[in-house]
């Protein structure tokens, strides 16, 4: 059940951050941005790049936390397994506080093109998301070599 679960959760992370993709493409038409204020911009780069990347967070951290039950099921880590259950909540807070602290430490500003950037280099996401990849591909493989170390000699590849 608890994988169901995962991957519910994670459909609903990125349905919710990927929602906000085709309104910041909208708003990169010339035509589109040209007719709102500089205020009006500002607004839209903290609130809908805040809402796409808090998003982006709880997908990653939720693809974190289902690579890291499948390594305690293969390694048949029970009381690990048993606090992934419990910690599946901190997931979404987790993602929402690191939106939080992102948006609110690094707002985005509309650039000299109207588009939404960063002033400073945001290296919280990149970490983040390089982190949570390494995680999961060093998961991965364990997990494949788990497996190879437990499969009979005739179906070894």
């Amino acid at each position: 059940r608890l994988f169901t679960r995962q991957l519910f959760s994670l459909a609903v992370a990125d349905l919710l951050c990927f929602g906000a993709v085709p309104v910041y493409g909208i708003m990169t038409i010339p035509a589109v941005h040209a007719s709102f204020s500089q205020r009006s911009l500002r607004r839209f780069c903290f609130w809908w790049v805040g809402w796409y990347r808090t998003f982006r967070y709880i997908s990653v951290l939720q693809e974190l936390h289902i690579a890291t039950v499948i390594l305690c099921e293969a390694m048949r880590w029970r009381r690990p397994l048993a606090f992934m259950h419990c910690c599946f909540y901190v997931v979404w807070a987790g993602g929402f506080a690191m939106g939080l602290a992102d948006g609110l430490g690094l707002p985005w500003h509309p650039d000299e093109a109207a588009l939404c950037a960063p002033r400073i280099p945001d290296f919280l996401t990149i970490g983040v998301i390089s982190g949570c990849a390494l995680i999961c591909a060093g998961v991965y493989a364990v997990v494949v070599w788990q497996s190879r170390k437990r499969m009979p000699g005739s179906v070894c590849l």
